[in-house]
């Protein structure tokens, strides 16, 4: 069954790291590579002890269309707004028929 398009009401940039060099010091810099209508899914939120401080995490589950031009990896993220999150292992494509990718994240605040 094709995906709903009416669903796909977020617009996310799909971000890839790239190391850059400035004065011998190297940092990562993070390159625009699309940006797609997607429908996000909370998962869940939850709380946990980091290094003795409250950090928030919320997981989200992303469904976007199918990208024949774009590998996606769990070394990218995506954007939606000031928002990052963070993709969780590979994207999946529902029943190999080329039609939507869904993509876990996690959102570290």
């Amino acid at each position: 069954m094709p995906i709903d398009s009416g669903k796909l009401d977020k617009r996310i940039t799909i971000q890839q790291p790239r190391e850059s060099t400035h004065g011998g010091e190297v940092t990562r810099v993070w390159e625009d590579l699309a940006t797609v209508w997607a429908e996000m899914i909370p998962l869940k939120s939850d709380e946990s002890v980091d290094a003795e401080q409250l950090a928030s995490r919320i997981t989200h589950r992303l469904r976007i269309r199918y990208r024949p031009d774009l590998t996606i990896t769990s070394r990218m993220r995506l954007k939606y707004g000031s928002r990052e999150l963070h993709i969780v292992g590979p994207p999946r494509n529902p029943r190999e028929r080329n039609e939507e990718l869904i993509i876990d994240c996690k959102e570290d605040e």
